[in-house]
C-alpha cells in the first residue's frame, strides 16, 4: 500500500484525539521459542500496522495532539551490526520514513522514547491542569495472557506520572 493511505488513518484518527493528548501505538515483540532456536513468526499489532504500514517488531507510534497540532514519531531499533550479524536484517529510519510516510527527521531510535513521552506529559502542565490522556492500543486475546509490551509500558508511564489519564485508543 502506498504511505498516503497511512498517513490518510493517522490523520483520521488524529481527530478523533482530545485535545492535549498522546497515543502510544505499539508494533508488538516476536515471541522466542529457545534461546537457541528461530523466532516464532511475528504478528503485528493491526491497529499499529493501519496506522504505519509497518510490520516489523519493536517499533513505537507515538502521535501528539496539543496547541501547536498533530505530530507524528516512530521509534525505532538502533541498527547494530553486532545484532544485524546474529539476527539479521533492522529497520533503518529510511526505510521506516518509506513506509508510513513519517518523515525521516521524525523517526528516532528507542533510547528517546521516554524522554519524549515524558516531555509531552509535562509540557504545559501547571498545578491546576487536567490530567492530560495518554491513549494505548490495549488488543490482549485472553486474560490468561502475558501482558503485552503496551500494558507494560502503559504501567510503566502511571507509575512514574500518576497525574495522567491512560484510555484505550479502540
Amino acid at each position: 500500500m502506498k504511505q498516503e493511505f497511512f498517513a490518510d488513518n493517522r490523520k483520521r484518527f488524529a481527530e478523533q484525539l482530545e485535545e492535549d493528548s498522546v497515543a502510544i501505538l505499539y508494533s508488538g515483540l516476536c515471541p522466542v521459542k529457545s534461546n537457541d532456536q528461530d523466532m516464532s513468526p511475528f504478528a503485528v499489532n493491526r491497529n499499529f500496522y493501519y496506522l504505519t504500514g509497518i510490520d516489523s517488531q519493536n517499533v513505537w507510534l507515538v502521535i501528539s495532539k496539543g496547541a501547536m497540532g498533530v505530530t507524528e514519531m516512530l521509534f525505532i531499533d538502533q541498527p547494530d551490526d553486532f545484532l544485524i550479524k546474529w539476527n539479521g536484517w533492522m529497520m533503518t529510519a529510511e526505510e521506516a520514513s518509506e513506509k508510513s510516510g513519517i518523515k525521516v527527521e521524525d523517526v528516532r531510535y528507542q533510547q528517546d522514547l521516554d524522554r519524549f513521552v515524558g516531555g509531552f506529559i509535562y509540557n504545559g502542565r501547571t498545578l491546576t491542569t487536567r490530567p492530560k490522556p495518554v491513549y494505548f492500543s490495549f488488543d490482549r486475546l485472553s486474560m490468561k495472557a502475558a501482558p503485552t509490551g503496551a500494558e507494560t509500558y502503559a504501567n510503566k508511564i502511571k507509575e512514574r506520572y500518576p497525574a495522567v489519564e491512560i484510555r484505550n485508543c479502540a
